[in-house]
């Protein structure tokens, strides 16, 4: 296997709760402001360095490294962020803006939201072009 189909890839953030059809993998990558993360139901929430929908028999370490090699969100219709911090991607609802921010040293956090960001240290980002699933 080189690359994951969807439903794998990155997980999406969001400020409220997941979109139907996903399920809320929060209580596994230490949010912060509120956010939830999100996977699609048919997935496994891998919240090593990120949130990766992984397959369920799959190893955190191999799922990352495939989703990172093949890069594309969980669900088509999100868009895919790079956070600017330790290369980390993110997704967000298509019509959301994403944004990260420093919590000190290496640590940070990213967000998604129709506004933007609320805060002076919050950067916003563009989204990325993602690959093409087999």
């Amino acid at each position: 296997m080189d690359v994951l189909d969807l439903p794998y890839g990155v997980g999406m953030r969001i400020q409220t709760n997941c979109p139907i059809g996903s399920q809320e993998c929060s209580n596994k990558s230490g949010t912060v402001n509120g956010f939830v993360s999100c996977c699609p139901r048919e997935s496994t929430c891998s919240t090593s360095n990120g949130v990766y929908c992984c397959p369920d028999e799959m190893e955190e370490s191999e799922c990352r490294e495939l989703v990172i090699d093949g890069a594309h969100c969980a669900n088509e219709t999100w868009s895919m962020f790079a956070s600017g911090l330790n290369g980390g991607l993110f997704c967000c609802e298509a019509q959301d803006i994403g944004w990260w921010g420093k919590l000190g040293g290496n640590n940070g956090y990213v967000g998604c939201g129709p506004d933007g960001p609320s805060a002076s240290s919050e950067y916003i980002v563009t989204p990325m072009a993602q690959s093409e699933c087999p």
